[in-house]
């Protein structure tokens, strides 16, 4: 069963993934702090796509707040749609 919550806010990127075998933890369900590891990648993926080099050189974008809520455990094998919004 899938749960969702409704989005606020204006889709900037989606990525598909599958779940890796080394993101779950001793429970066999995906670790907690891999969440904020695909949400990283999906802003890394939405800043190359609009042409925005993180280079450490210049400006760059930063994360004032994560927030996290838990709907139900993910297992391997699953694939993921993550999406960004602001």
């Amino acid at each position: 069963m899938t749960k969702s919550i409704p989005q606020k806010g204006r889709l900037l990127h989606s990525f598909n993934m599958p779940v890796r075998w080394g993101d779950m933890d001793a429970l066999a369900h995906v670790n907690n702090i891999m969440y904020l590891r695909y949400f990283e990648q999906s802003r890394i993926l939405w800043s190359d796509s609009i042409g925005f080099t993180l280079d450490n050189k210049s400006e760059g974008m930063i994360l004032l707040k994560s927030t996290v809520t838990y709907l139900q455990p993910l297992t391997h094998p699953a694939d993921l749609i993550v999406r960004l919004y602001a």
